[in-house]
């Protein structure tokens, strides 16, 4: 037995600290999330998408995006969210076409940022009242629960301590939901949360040990891990890194994300890996190099529907493909497509590359399921002759119908071990070491092929980690 491996069991004997649960899906059925952003309904044909075109076959879940918070209160974020012919209704009435649909509400995202969760997490007092009005809000609009994708606690704006609030956020949540199922004999309002996979937000953000505790599902948005921002092209959801990757730029895919994840304790069931229907372009500084990581100049212009620049829609890349004489190329280490015309360049997914991914990684790992943004993005009217929702009925047919047709064995293959090194380890040393920023709190720093590992620990309420004897002591100024 190692060093490391001696401290952990003491502490484990001596504290009470852990409590170990052996956790099974509800359903062997894979869940397929599906977020639909409703400022779809601004855009002109063919782009222009309302509740009534999705497919409710095709979902397990539907997640609204967004409300807003105002004044620490849920709040409709479109003119016509509510009323009995609403937003809202019209999402809430598919449960006609498909009895067992979930419907959750989201609130967040990107654009947000943290303005909207100031008020809410400003004391214990304000999130408790915020959760009571969260319960109210979404009983009266008719929600099955709540996605909380904040981006990101402890950064962009939000101050350090927002890590540990986030939590207690999503614990009084989840609480509160459960007690009032309990009062209404209802059933119980679900609670997900849309969480980083970048190391850069992820550490800043979460007690990443924490969290999975007080959700019903983790949304791992493993898209996005390049884009416009990036000097060089790149493929911005792909299982690995690219053979050109080097140093933290491997950490950049799936399969980092998600064993990162799983090394903190989440269980399989509760992951749920993020899809893109949409690809993320660039403008290259010189057409003439125009292969991956070729120099770019600048996000890409806005799609003829979309207009979001750095962002086109499957419809819109499918298109250009097909009838703007776009050229589309295979990366063959990454499993997935670009496209590229003059100075412009966009990575994507199409049927084959989702497939893959869903073989490859929710099945490949057994997580709970998948879910995509969003929906409207996919090419949900056949535009390009593939059918309504291609790639949406390509990730149906592997991970809920288990038909793998197209799919090649030559193209798994085992996935590499995933080593999370630490800087601040390699300060520290190995073993067990306090956290500074919360007296709760300790690390263990671990040797794995010749670099260290860091995973942080939480003593229970009302004690303190004691770094002298190395065991959580009963403590009285220690919240």
């Amino acid at each position: 037995m190692d060093v490391s491996e001696y401290w952990i069991k003491r502490l484990l004997m001596t504290s009470s600290l852990f409590v170990l649960a052996c956790l099974r899906c509800a359903s062997c059925e894979k869940k397929l999330f599906c977020y639909y952003s409703s400022e779809a309904q601004y855009r002109t044909y063919p782009a222009k998408f309302q509740p009534s075109d999705i497919d409710v076959t095709l979902c397990t879940h539907i997640i609204f995006a967004f409300a807003e918070v105002k004044n620490a209160k849920l709040a409709p974020l479109n003119w016509n969210d509510q009323g009995p012919t609403g937003l809202y209704a019209q999402v809430t009435s598919l449960r006609t076409k498909n009895p067992e649909l979930k419907i959750l509400l989201a609130i967040g995202g990107w654009v947000a940022g943290y303005e909207q969760f100031y008020d809410v997490v400003e004391s214990e007092q304000t999130i408790s009242r915020f959760a009571d009005n969260a319960i109210t809000y979404l009983r009266d609009a008719g929600m099955d629960g709540l996605d909380v994708d904040w981006e990101f606690p402890g950064s962009r704006g939000s101050p350090g301590e927002d890590k540990y609030k986030f939590t207690l956020l999503l614990k009084t949540l989840f609480r509160k939901f459960r007690d009032e199922a309990v009062r209404t004999k209802r059933d119980r309002l679900l609670l997900t949360a849309a969480v980083a996979v970048g190391i850069e937000f992820i550490e800043p953000a979460y007690e990443t040990t924490e969290i999975h505790k007080y959700v019903d599902f983790m949304l791992l948005m493993t898209y996005n891990f390049h884009g416009g921002w990036d000097n060089v092209t790149s493929h911005h959801s792909t299982v690995l890194p690219s053979q050109y990757d080097v140093g933290e730029e491997t950490w950049l895919c799936q399969n980092w994300a998600v064993n990162f994840w799983l090394s903190q304790g989440v269980p399989k069931s509760k992951i749920l890996l993020g899809l893109a229907t949409y690809g993320m372009s660039f403008t290259l500084e010189d057409d003439r190099q125009n292969r991956l990581k070729a120099p770019v100049l600048d996000f890409g212009r806005g799609g003829q529907y979309t207009r979001q620049e750095g962002i086109l829609a499957y419809f819109e890349i499918c298109e250009n493909v097909q009838r703007r004489g776009w050229k589309s190329y295979w990366i063959n280490d990454q499993q997935a497509p670009y496209a590229t015309s003059a100075d412009q360049w966009v990575a994507y997914d199409d049927m084959a590359s989702i497939k893959f991914k869903a073989e490859q990684m929710v099945n490949g790992y057994d997580l709970a399921g998948a879910f995509i943004w969003s929906v409207e993005l996919d090419d949900f009217n056949g535009f390009c002759g593939s059918g309504k929702y291609p790639l949406l009925l390509a990730l149906n047919d592997v991970i809920r119908r288990g038909n793998r047709a197209g799919l090649s064995p030559s193209e798994f293959q085992k996935l590499p071990d995933v080593v999370f090194p630490s800087s601040e380890c390699a300060v520290l040393g190995m073993g067990l070491h306090s956290d500074s920023r919360n007296c709760r709190w300790f690390k263990l720093c671990s040797p794995v092929n010749g670099k260290f590992r860091m995973k942080t620990y939480r003593c229970p309420e009302g004690q303190s980690y004691n770094s002298t004897s190395r065991i959580c002591d009963v403590s009285p100024y220690c919240f």
